[in-house]
């Protein structure tokens, strides 16, 4: 399942800040870290391990992040 964030469409200069922001996560590689953190790795404060491995799908869709719905 693909994610997506929903921002007003009437706030173009908030919109072009949360592009940036993820696109310099995912350009970063930080991404992978994040989905590390809360997918594969213990989740305070139970120490809950969901083991929920990255898609191949999921890999490529943040190799070449873009605006546009997912297909």
């Amino acid at each position: 399942e693909i994610y997506s964030c929903m921002v007003r469409k009437d706030d173009p200069q908030f919109l072009a800040l949360v592009n940036a922001t993820l696109a310099d996560l995912y350009k970063s590689g930080e991404i992978n870290d994040i989905y590390d953190r809360w997918f594969q790795k213990p989740i305070p404060p139970k120490g809950l391990n969901l083991e929920f491995p990255m898609t191949s799908e999921l890999k490529a869709i943040i190799a070449k992040p873009t605006s546009e719905p997912v297909q």
